[in-house]
């Protein structure tokens, strides 16, 4: 009997036959590759087909459950050696949560805050310095820094930031406070070249920027943004509030990639509140709301694309709006439903641009400049326009009223300038052109050397529109439509109080 069993075996094996028996040992959890058909290798690395309908967990690999976030669980065959169960849970402890990794699972901090209050008491996941948070927030995997704790403690005065502040390449830097509340997270820029720097697609939200005594020169710096995510900054302040007075320019944005600017305020800066100067003219930047207030230059743009609605300029010493790019560099303006108001200087300053698209701006009781062209030398007091500009500039549905001097000048410039309107009853962005206010020597629209159509524009008389009293053409400079004009504004309209 025996050699007929052996004969047998060796009949089935010559017919490429295998016995379907579960248990056979298997070297990786989950493989096929050493089980018989049907089957997998389980958590105890036996074959059998329950492992080969379920996905084993890998013995003494630790593992998150939905239901427990404050623990991490570690496989186990005991129980079931074919799939394996989560079991022996430890604790992450008081701010930590399990975090899924590489090959496996840790605790981590549930969020990484800056509250020197914190840290000083030993509260776990809460650090002195900003630097030392981001630090542990990239080792966790987490994409944010908050500023916590008590509110009104100052940030960044730690001996790790006083060298400057950067905020890694896709991160953000925020308050932890919801609705944001910028007032009480205020960051103390202590040194470096800037405060806070933005590195490719990073964000800064929701905080305040102060400039320690002998601080930097520089409030924010945006830079090294990518195209596949730009840098952005919310509810940001950078003002003139720390012990060292306000910064020469508040924000600095260079590098490439669009970049968001959204109801940022800048206030009290020496030189500039918001300069842009970006690595090309096609490098995008989009401001959105906001407040630039008592700067020496509320808005510069020097290098690319620059677009601002809802934006709200009061109080400049110098121009509230300067885009004048250098010889050879590509600058683009879009300035949309903004306010240009109660400057020292005049409203907007605009010179060999690209492109320019004025929009439902409001330019008003700005106090002018004296600007000499082509022998001519008049008061600018709302819009100083010079040079030409690439692509016809496009101005509708404006408000320039109250400015001293002249509301409008247009010099030295062979592109088409028009102030024209298609319909005198038109609304919103579609509505008429509006020069208000002035006085004498002042006129509403004053070209030299230039030519500007003014069909269908209300002027701040009330009698027909005439040349010395409401336009003035100069040099070579001409006004045509004056003829064809909406109803006069003989009352100027009302400038917005200062914020």
């Amino acid at each position: 009997m025996r050699h007929l069993a052996i004969a047998m075996g060796l009949a089935l094996t010559a017919a490429g036959c295998t016995v379907d028996l579960e248990g056979a040992a298997c070297r990786t959890t989950g493989s096929t590759d050493d089980c018989p058909e049907g089957q997998a290798c389980g958590t105890g690395l036996t074959c059998s087909r329950r492992a080969a309908a379920c996905t084993p967990c890998i013995a003494a690999r630790t593992a998150c459950l939905a239901a427990d976030p404050g623990s991490v669980y570690a496989c186990s065959a005991e129980v079931d050696p074919a799939c394996g169960t989560l079991a022996a849970p430890s604790g992450c402890g008081a701010g930590r949560v399990c975090s899924p990794t590489a090959t496996g699972a840790t605790c981590t901090c549930s969020a990484v805050t800056v509250d020197p209050a914190g840290a000083e008491a030993g509260t776990p996941c809460r650090y002195a310095s900003i630097h030392a948070a981001f630090v542990q927030a990239q080792a966790d995997g987490k994409p944010e820094v908050l500023l916590g704790g008590a509110a009104g403690q100052a940030y960044g005065e730690d001996a790790a930031d006083r060298a400057g502040i950067a905020v890694p390449d896709g991160m953000t830097l925020r308050g932890d406070d919801v609705p944001p509340a910028p007032t009480g997270r205020v960051v103390v820029a202590a040194g470096g070249g800037e405060g806070i720097r933005l590195g490719a697609g990073a964000a800064l939200r929701g905080v305040t920027v102060h400039r320690a005594a002998s601080g930097p020169a520089l409030g924010v710096r945006v830079t090294g943004a990518s195209p596949a995510g730009g840098a952005s900054l919310d509810g940001v302040v950078v003002d003139a509030g720390g012990a060292g007075g306000g910064f020469a320019t508040g924000v600095l944005v260079e590098g490439s990639g669009a970049v968001a600017i959204s109801g940022a305020t800048v206030a009290g800066a020496t030189t500039c509140g918001l300069e842009v100067s970006r690595a090309d003219g096609d490098q995008a930047v989009a401001v959105t709301g906001g407040l630039l207030q008592g700067n020496a230059v509320g808005l510069r743009l020097l290098r690319g694309t620059l677009s601002a609605e809802g934006t709200r300029i009061f109080g400049s010493t110098g121009p509230g709006v300067q885009a004048v790019p250098a010889a050879g560099e590509a600058a683009r303006l879009a300035l949309r439903s903004s306010t240009v108001a109660r400057g020292g200087n005049v409203g907007l300053h605009v010179q060999g641009l690209a492109e320019l698209e004025l929009t439902q701006v409001q330019v008003c009781l700005n106090a002018g400049r004296s600007q000499t062209i082509a022998g001519v030398t008049r008061t600018a007091g709302g819009l100083l326009a010079l040079g030409n500009v690439g692509a016809a500039p496009a101005l509708q549905a404006n408000r320039f009223h109250g400015n001293g001097g002249d509301q409008v000048v247009i010099g030295g410039s062979s592109s088409a300038w028009s102030l024209a309107s298609a319909d005198c009853q038109g609304t919103g962005a579609a509505g008429p052109n509006v020069v208000a206010g002035y006085t004498a020597p002042g006129v509403g629209v004053a070209s030299i050397s230039s030519a500007v159509d003014v069909t269908r524009i209300s002027w701040g008389s009330a009698s027909f529109p005439a040349l010395g009293t409401d336009y003035l053409q100069a040099a070579t400079g001409s006004v045509t439509g004056s003829e064809n004009y909406c109803e006069p504004v003989t009352t100027s309209p009302e400038c917005p109080a200062a914020p």
